[in-house]
C-alpha cells in the first residue's frame, strides 16, 4: 500500500503578467498564478495486479482577480 500527495504552485513574474494581459500575447491570457494538489493511494495485492484511487485540484487565477477551479 502507497499514499502519495503534492503540491505545486506556478507564480510568474510581474512582467510576464502585464505583457499577457495585451491583446496580441494570446500564449498566456492574463493567467496569474496556477496552483495544483493531487492525493493517491496505490494497492498492489500482487506483482501482476495494482489498484490506484487519485484526488486532483487545479486552481488557476487571473489578472483581472477571478479564480478558476477545475
Amino acid at each position: 500500500m502507497e499514499l502519495n500527495a503534492g503540491y505545486g504552485i506556478d507564480n510568474p513574474f510581474a512582467k510576464e503578467v502585464h505583457s499577457s494581459i495585451l491583446p496580441f500575447a494570446a500564449y498566456y491570457p492574463g493567467i496569474a498564478k496556477n496552483r495544483s494538489f493531487f492525493a493517491n493511494t496505490i494497492y498492489s495485492p500482487s506483482t501482476y495486479l495494482q489498484f490506484s484511487l487519485e484526488y486532483r485540484r487545479l486552481w488557476t487565477n487571473y489578472a483581472a482577480g477571478s479564480t478558476y477551479f477545475q
